[in-house]
């Protein structure tokens, strides 16, 4: 069984970096910058419709923006960690991931650590992954307030677009969980990864799961076609799970290649057909085109009754609350010449709920 083990030495690394000192200075060329944060209202543009969004002031620094530490934590619903041993060390925590930022330095760590049920010996399986990179910005302090570079600060927390728009001269950051300033919950765990991707050690081998590997699920669009990534990845442990569930339970234990997971929001754009608030941008949703997958899985969602309950939008919602699969709605797509499973699960559900 293969599993992802990317953990280095933190003792290392804090003995490297502890003697790194505060700084408390105002960088040349310095002016005051808007940060919008929104919620994703739909469109097909290149950025999503605002949504119950806020604005902050950041810090315009030599044409970079940086972001408050508290603004990013409080508006993404993120928490933030100080290292005791090593106070230059400011982390942000969100649903199982931890983003580290040191000051004065450029360097960044990302860390996820996760756990998979095994179908089969309903053992847990342990994952972590793990990389680290450099911002363009050192992290820093001025005039007494902490400051981080906003696009790898929101990007690698897992917000779905950050973007500039030249009409309101503001930075933008879209994030699913942005509710003015209280965001909503979700207490859900993801794996999130950005341009990086390509430099892992492989992403055709990469296990996120026992069976699946990063590359089945990550947005792979060009970069004429998205030009925040060259590749992205934003998955919900949930849907991990659920993948590994239907594989075991409704393939005979056997291997199927996911043909949809995590878009990004130029992706979505560019995909005919697709909800302009998909599910997948969410990192909440996978499709397989195996008719049979999506005939068992409507079975599973109907229980002890005729059919699934029908939802408006085009979605079967499952009547139990222990199905196999823990998936809580697919597409429906009855009567249509070809059948495809999307299955998906709910932000903020960690397991399928009882229809009405």
């Amino acid at each position: 069984m293969r599993k992802i083990f990317y953990l280095l030495f933190f003792s290392l690394l804090t003995i490297t970096l502890i003697n790194i000192p505060s700084i408390d200075r105002v960088e040349a060329s310095t002016t005051n910058q808007v940060i919008r944060f929104s919620n994703i209202g739909g469109g097909t543009g290149s950025e999503p419709y605002l949504y119950n969004s806020t604005t902050v002031e950041g810090l315009n620094v030599n044409g970079k923006t940086l972001v408050k530490l508290t603004d990013i934590a409080n508006i993404l619903g993120a928490t933030i960690y100080i290292n005791p041993y090593n106070p230059s060390e400011w982390d942000l925590k969100r649903n199982g991931q931890t983003l580290g930022f040191f000051v004065g330095d450029t360097f960044y760590y990302y860390i996820s650590n996760y756990y998979i049920i095994d179908p089969a010996s309903q053992s847990n399986d342990y994952y972590s992954i793990y990389f680290n990179g450099y911002t363009d910005v050192a992290t820093q302090t001025i005039n007494g307030t902490k400051y981080v570079r906003l696009t790898t600060a929101a990007n690698q927390i897992g917000a779905l677009l950050v973007s500039w728009n030249s009409t309101s001269q503001e930075a933008r950051v879209f994030d699913w969980r942005v509710n003015g300033t209280t965001p909503l919950n979700d207490n859900n765990k993801y794996v999130v990864g950005g341009p990086w991707l390509p430099d892992w050690s492989s992403e055709s081998s990469t296990h996120l799961s026992d069976h699946f590997v990063i590359g089945e699920f990550t947005d792979h669009s060009s970069s004429s076609v998205n030009p925040s990534y060259y590749s992205q990845l934003k998955m919900s442990v949930n849907q991990l799970q659920s993948i590994e569930n239907v594989r075991y339970y409704y393939n005979n234990n056997s291997s199927f290649t996911p043909t949809s997971g995590f878009r990004s929001w130029y992706k979505n754009a560019h995909t005919s057909g697709s909800w302009d608030k998909s599910f997948h941008m969410r990192g909440r949703a996978w499709d397989a085109g195996e008719d049979w997958l999506y005939d068992k899985v409507y079975d599973e969602f109907s229980g002890s009754s005729s059919k699934p309950i029908y939802s408006d939008g085009g979605f079967w919602r499952t009547r139990v609350t222990n199905g196999l699969s823990q998936g809580y709605e697919i597409e429906r797509m009855e009567g249509k010449s070809s059948k495809w499973l999307h299955l998906q699960r709910t932000p903020g559900y960690d397991e399928a709920r009882l229809g009405p």
